[in-house]
């Protein structure tokens, strides 16, 4: 039955927990084919069933906005079982990504913030990031953080294996530079 759960899961959802480490009680880092690790993930148990709680984002006026999003049933279950469980499987696939969500920020033309993005692994996972311009122009691609207990510097909360992550920030950058380079940005989304 296991054989064949593997072969199931290699066949149609790539995306796999390759290692589970307890930060501290019900607080787990995640890491998935090897590529992608995720910090600070809440399991908690609730009557019968179990919730994963992501890192999120929380404005100055206390709005919470969620940055990493499990898009399946079967991811959410493959993580709880890794957890509850430590079944971990080993694979170094290369993910499949695309960008989903590719627009600008509107509020404050002198803000930093440039463009609010976010990227689809396999079809199961999706995590937001941003587009920040210094005032020296130069861009770069801002991923899922919070700041330390000081407030002087951020823990960033997903680390991404180098050569996925600078393929990632390429495109990004390149679509945020043609759209500048056309001089207009107008709302857009990609479905």
């Amino acid at each position: 039955m296991k054989i064949l759960k593997k072969i199931l899961n290699n066949l149609f959802f790539i995306l796999v927990v390759t290692n589970v480490n307890l930060v501290d009680k019900n607080t787990y880092d995640i890491v998935f084919n090897n590529q992608i690790k995720i910090k600070n993930v809440v399991l908690e148990k609730v009557n019968d069933s179990y919730i994963i709680k992501f890192p999120t984002y929380i404005s100055k006026k206390g709005k919470i906005y969620p940055q990493i999003k499990i898009l399946t049933n079967e991811l959410k279950e493959k993580i709880i079982d890794s957890i509850l469980h430590n079944n971990i499987q080993q694979d170094n696939s290369e993910l499949s990504w695309e960008i989903k969500k590719f627009y600008q920020y509107q509020k404050n033309k002198e803000s930093n913030l440039k463009m609010f993005c976010s990227i689809n692994f396999d079809n199961e996972l999706e995590i937001d990031c941003k587009i920040m311009e210094n005032k020296s122009g130069n861009t770069y691609v801002l991923w899922p953080s919070k700041k330390s207990f000081t407030g002087n510097t951020n823990i960033k909360q997903v680390l991404i294996k180098k050569n996925l992550k600078e393929k990632i920030e390429k495109e990004l950058l390149k679509r945020y530079n043609a759209l500048k380079k056309e001089g207009g940005f107008d709302n857009f989304e990609d479905n």
